[in-house]
């Protein structure tokens, strides 16, 4: 819903106050699992070829999916 339209969603739901609250819940404990994962570095970058460089020097040593994955 808030990432793109669904045929099955209706426009009311957008703002719901119920969905916002589940959504939040949600979202704090995907972010809080990411943070125990991934250390922030203490000099963010300014522009985006910084950004890039960091994003990916951050998951080098991610495991990625094969083709027999």
């Amino acid at each position: 819903m808030h990432y793109g339209p669904g045929e099955y969603i209706r426009g009311h739901w957008e703002w719901s106050p119920q969905l916002l609250a589940s959504r939040a819940k949600i979202e704090k404990v995907v972010e809080s699992a990411l943070c125990d994962r991934v250390s922030m570095p203490t000099d963010l970058p300014t522009d985006g070829a910084s950004t890039s460089a960091l994003l990916f020097e951050m998951t080098a040593n991610a495991a990625f999916p094969t083709l027999t994955t």
